[in-house]
């Protein structure tokens, strides 16, 4: 790892970072000089209300809530690329990731890792400090560390899931993280559903704070339902989807429309958008085109499009269209708002309870429960306005799931690049798509060359040498 993604420390606690809905006070951030490689702790984290805007600042630069930080890993760069690389998203401009012919210099994948590691930075911090602090009681202490553990957590499953194995950063230590190896994949997972294991233990039932912004004990099982069912085990993703199906917390939002407003019932973890002097939300800037005559900078392929059923709601509610000159282009319209006084509000949707019906219906089927998969399959099929499937071959429940999976969560947050990936379909769906193009090395992003030249311990993904 560089020192670029280190030095974020000092400016991440020079405060101009509190979102008001996440802190219990603010005190404004006295600038102390300290090593690039380690925060002041003893300052930093010296009682419940500087704790709390350290808490602030993390969640701030996570990826969305300043609007600046589209380019980050959980931010809007992770719909975007990977709809790319895969078959959901045209360009008019990132070819690259159109033909899936990445270079270790291009500064996209640059920005995936690097704000990644910032990332995973900034919480280990808050980690070291939290636990070093005499100021705060233990029961503060245990839930902030596991609310920092599930968005390391998060930060890892998208990096292994876009460049595979990664090094496993849990400390400050910048003599140490500067010369770590990729872990195998299997390493990062289990580093995952440790944290995420650690986190459930103190975590609650109810949010920490106004909304649902930060992580209550559904959003760390949701998560590691997901880990569990790209980990294959069915029995694991069973079990965490159906604990936060069951808790009552959660619902599914009958109109598609509102599915993304801010307050949704179906949000099991969605960040406020701070409202920036353009953009309400980044998905609704990026996709929706400024008006009726442009050309979208992103649209859908046609065979996104092409896989919508006859009356699918999902088509006529999540799809944009705009016809300039002779061509129609279809641009993803599941976040409406451009601009920041839009109403309806609209918040950034990061686990949302749609994906959990999904979630087990794949755990349910992947272990011949055909029959119990059934309802929660066929629920999001209904919100959609299609009619109720009945598969009777575990093939068939499997391939209408991930149908559904595909409509349900098209372009969003890296979902269908992850499930051709983790199913094995990305050669043969990928490879008759882009014929000319597609190699099977093309299933990882490569790490970056400038990583790589601060981190010799570092291997690059076969094909990029």
């Amino acid at each position: 790892m560089k020192n670029i993604f280190l030095v974020h420390n000092i400016k991440l606690l020079v405060s101009l970072l509190v979102i008001c809905s996440l802190c219990f006070s603010c005190k404004k951030w006295v600038e102390i000089p300290a090593p690039k490689d380690r925060i002041t702790s003893d300052v930093v984290f010296s009682d419940s209300s500087t704790v709390m805007t350290a808490i602030a600042g993390i969640y701030y630069n996570f990826g969305y809530f300043n609007n600046i930080n589209s380019t980050s890993i959980n931010g809007w760069y992770l719909s975007v690329y990977p709809g790319l690389s895969s078959d959901e998203l045209l360009p008019s401009n990132a070819w690259e990731f159109e033909i899936n012919s990445l270079k270790k210099e291009n500064s996209i994948i640059s920005s995936l890792w690097s704000t990644g590691y910032s990332s995973i930075y900034r919480v280990n911090a808050c980690i070291e400090g939290i636990n070093e602090s005499e100021g705060i009681r233990a029961e503060l202490k245990q839930r902030l560390i596991a609310e920092m553990k599930v968005l390391r957590a998060l930060n890892y499953f998208h990096l292994i899931n876009l460049y595979g194995g990664v090094p496993i950063v849990t400390t400050t230590d910048y003599a140490v993280n500067t010369s770590l190896s990729r872990a195998p994949v299997n390493d990062v997972y289990q580093q995952i559903v440790t944290d995420l294991t650690d986190a459930r233990q103190y975590l609650k039932a109810g949010y920490p704070s106004t909304g649902r912004a930060r992580p209550n004990l559904y959003t760390a099982t949701a998560l590691l339902a997901k880990v569990y069912l790209y980990q294959q085990n069915w029995t694991g993703a069973e079990t965490m989807a159906k604990e936060v199906i069951n808790s009552g917390l959660y619902s599914i939002v009958s109109d598609l429309n509102n599915v993304f407003l801010s307050g949704s019932t179906e949000a099991i973890w969605q960040l406020p958008t701070a409202g920036g002097a353009n953009v309400q939300t980044q998905e609704g800037y990026g996709f929706v085109p400024a008006n009726t005559t442009s050309i979208p900078s992103h649209f859908l392929t046609p065979s996104l499009l092409n896989a919508f059923e006859s009356g699918d709601q999902r088509r006529i509610k999540w799809v944009g269209t705009n016809n300039v000159g002779a061509n129609m282009y279809y641009y993803p319209l599941k976040y409406k708002n451009r601009v920041p006084t839009a109403i309806p509000r609209e918040d950034y949707m990061l686990f949302r309870l749609a994906e959990q019906y999904l979630v087990l219906a794949e755990a349910l089927a992947q272990q011949n429960k055909l029959s119990e998969a059934q309802p929660y399959l066929n629920q999001i099929r209904n919100r959609a306005g299609l009619i109720a499937v009945n598969p009777t071959t575990q093939t068939d429940m499997l391939n209408a799931i991930m149908q559904e999976r595909r409509i349900e969560l098209f372009c969003e947050r890296g979902n269908r690049w992850f499930d051709l990936k983790r199913t094995g379909k990305a050669n043969t769906a990928l490879g008759a798509l882009k014929p000319g193009t597609w190699q099977p090395e093309d299933t990882l992003y490569p790490i970056p060359f400038s990583e790589i030249l601060y981190n010799p311990n570092l291997v690059q993904n076969p094909g990029y040498n």
